[in-house]
Parts: C-alpha cells; structure tokens; sequence
C-alpha cells in the first residue's frame, strides 16, 4: 500500500488582514497534510517525514483576470514541515504535524520608495486520526480510509514591523482552531497504475481578534504509474475552494471582500521508493485556473520535496 506514496502538497496561500487591508488582497490557506495522501499506517509502524516547498507569489488576479499590480508586490516563502504517524492500533493511525514557515513580501508604496516585509517561525500544529475502513487486498484492489482532526494556535499570528501589525499571509500562524474532516480512497487498474482520490475539508474558527480565515475545501485526483521497482511518477489534479474570510466585531458579521479563491494546479512528480520503507519525492507545482473574489496575490509556481521513512517499532 506504501507504493500508493505521500503527497506533500503543503500549499501556504497570502491572506487578508484587517491592519493591512488597503494592500491586500490574499486568501490564506491550510496545509494539506504531508501524510494524507495514504492509509493509517499499519499497527506497530512510525512514519516519520521531512517536507520541504517553496512558493513564488507574484502573481496578481482580478476575478478571473491576470493583472498587473498597482503596488508590484512580489513575494515568496519557503515552508518546512516534519510529520509523524504511528500506528496506534489495527487500521488506525495517529498523525501530527510541526510546520515552520519563513516568507517575504515586497510593495512599493512610492516611485523612491520600497516597503520589505520578512515573518518566520513555528506554524500551527496539525493532528489527526486516521482510520481505514478497508484496505486494498488479492480479490479487492482499492482502500478507502477517513478521519478527523485539529488544527492548533501554534504559531504567532500578531507579529508587528515597525509598528505595524503584518498582514495573516506572513504569519507564522492563523490563531484560530479550525475542525479538519479527512477522506483517502484509491484503486489499482493494474500492478503498475493506481488511481488516488483524496480530500480535505477544514471548518474555520475565529481567532482572538474575531477574524475567521473562512472554510475551505481541498481535493486532490492522483494518477501513478510504476516504471521499475523503485521509479514511480505521478499526476496530480488539486482543487482549492476557499470561501471568504470574516471579521466579528462589535457583534458585526462583516465578510472580508477581497479573498477566497478557486485554484485549480497541476503538480507533476518523480518518486523513488526504496523496499516500500524509504520514500524521496520531488515536485513541481503549477497553476492552470484561478477564479478569485476582487483583487489578490496568487500563486506563480511552487517546488518542493519530501523524505519519508518507515520504522517497525513492535
């Protein structure tokens, strides 16, 4: 089943803030998780990965309408992330997962002038459970596993420069619990080629300044194919739907105008898998539609890799 691989498509989106609101323009979004892209790991089993993305965010939409940027903001980060899975009890896996996030951001605010953002730090921690309803066998080659789990106030999300409370896209964390709810199925067509569908989904809570950072709702359709023993490469389609964000103040339910997103990308990989126990991935990931609400910073291209190993503990 480990030849199904993980995925790490951590995708770190730019966010709005109501302290930067005249700039800005983003939608921030969840981490899809480095281990969701496969069942619980067996009982007994730790999986332990190293997830490493880098995204350029120089981009600038209107709607559906790639623009130029009245302020020629350009920005970028760079996320790490180590996760662990253990296999607490037959089909049932606990995952958790320490981000640590360090991004920049640069507008200019007049023809002489150039206002350069930098925010690093520990992110929002990330658990969940993960059970597998049914796993692949000789007479039924598919699985299909769900879960559930947290997202925790981890990370600081009121860092200030120079005075000035940085907006949420580069925070190192959100300040809000938000719900996850999980699902994994994949199928094998042929030794060889297996389809992977996955989803998740996140229900937003709001953080002590009454923002909500709004839902969201990530899928990812996979397609692999097995060149030799331990070459394996693999398409995936991933679908971002974000819904606005909100601002509770003085009993005022306020919908933030400019953000939420639909980002579809297309994220190309290569993957070597040593005896189904070490597993190095490499990926490209690139945007083919964005639809979002007024004006936003998206993703340009992101690239990224992970390492992933497997321990047999009892």
């Amino acid at each position: 089943m480990y030849k199904l691989i993980p995925f790490f498509l951590c995708f770190f989106g730019l966010g709005v803030s109501s302290y930067l609101h005249s700039q800005g323009c983003c939608s921030v979004s969840i981490p899809t998780l480095g281990s969701t892209e496969c069942p619980s790991t067996d009982f007994g089993s730790l999986r332990i990965g190293f997830n490493y993305l880098y995204t350029n965010t120089s981009t600038t939409y209107k709607y559906d309408t790639k623009i130029q940027d009245p302020l020629n903001r350009k920005a970028f980060g760079h996320n790490v992330a180590f996760d662990f899975e253990l296999g607490v009890w037959d089909n049932l896996g606990v995952f958790i997962l320490f981000p640590y996030n360090f991004y920049y951001r640069s507008t200019t605010v007049s023809q002489s002038q150039e206002k350069i953002y930098k925010n690093s730090g520990v992110g929002d921690i990330t658990l969940l459970l993960k059970y597998n309803l049914f796993a692949s066998t000789f007479t039924v080659r598919s699985s299909l596993s769900l879960g559930a789990g947290l997202k925790l106030p981890t990370g600081e999300f009121q860092t200030e420069s120079q005075g000035v409370q940085l907006p949420l896209d580069i925070q190192s964390g959100t300040g809000t619990v938000d719900f996850l709810l999980w699902g994994f199925f994949s199928a094998n067509f042929t030794p060889n080629l297996t389809l992977t569908q996955s989803a998740l989904f996140k229900l937003a809570g709001k953080n002590s300044e009454g923002y909500d950072i709004g839902n969201e709702l990530l899928t990812v359709t996979g397609v692999n194919y097995n060149f030799i023993n331990f070459i394996q490469g693999n398409v995936l389609i991933r679908i971002q739907n974000r819904w606005k964000d909100r601002l509770y103040v003085d009993n005022l339910d306020q919908l933030i105008p400019n953000s939420g997103r639909v980002l579809i990308e297309a994220i190309p990989g290569l993957v070597l898998n040593y005896s189904n126990v070490l597993t190095t991935r490499i990926f490209l990931v690139y945007p083919i539609y964005i639809k979002v609400n007024g004006t936003q910073l998206t993703p340009s291209w992101r690239f990224g890799s992970e390492f992933h190993y497997i321990f047999n503990l009892f």
